[in-house]
């Protein structure tokens, strides 16, 4: 893997992997974890089915998940431990407003979206085929939050470009500038 790969993925993975951590996870969605498992039973680690949660895929694990991750946080820290299985979760709260974090080297939603952004807008040419190809359409809604939050008119101008020519009732809710409405008489 080269240099830049390593640094983009360390680097967008903080900042929008954060920002969508509040999204409703697909059925059947999955996720390959590879850090180390931290050892049961010690203190700072809360196995989320000791909370309830059954990682069967079809019962709705969210409340089982949240109390596990209050409690570690009750107790100042820890790791939420998932074992092997399939959470079917609605919105997970972890209690931090990971639009304003930031790590120490400057990692943040809001970086790796200034650095998607000539992209997402066509200034930049997406290069990186190592990673994928890039649809800047499927910024939109990280965008509309990003503009509430850090009330930068480039994510607006972004918004309303990306969403030229797009008429389903999603996107269209995403711009109000371009509601209009027609009265018939």
């Amino acid at each position: 893997m080269d240099a830049f790969r390593r640094e983009f993925l360390k680097w967008a993975g903080t900042g929008l992997a954060g920002a969508t951590a509040s999204a409703v996870v697909a059925p059947g969605a999955r996720a390959d974890v590879t850090a180390p498992i931290p050892a049961a039973g010690t203190s700072s680690v809360h196995d989320v089915r000791t909370f309830g949660a059954t990682g069967d895929g079809k019962t709705i694990d969210s409340p089982a998940i949240n109390k596990a991750i209050e409690t570690a946080a009750a107790a100042g820290g820890g790791t939420v431990l998932f074992p092997s299985g399939v959470y079917a979760s609605y919105s997970i709260q972890v209690g931090v407003d990971l639009w304003d974090f930031h790590t120490e080297d400057k990692r943040s939603i809001g970086a790796a979206l200034d650095f998607l952004l000539p992209y997402a807008n066509g200034a930049k040419q997406w290069d990186y085929q190592q990673i994928g190809g890039f649809h800047g359409d499927a910024l939109l809604h990280v965008l509309e939050r990003a503009a509430a939050q850090y009330e930068d008119p480039r994510y607006a101008a972004a918004i309303e470009q990306l969403g030229k020519g797009k008429d389903d009732p999603e996107t269209v809710l995403l711009r109000p500038s371009l509601v209009h409405f027609h009265l018939a008489v």
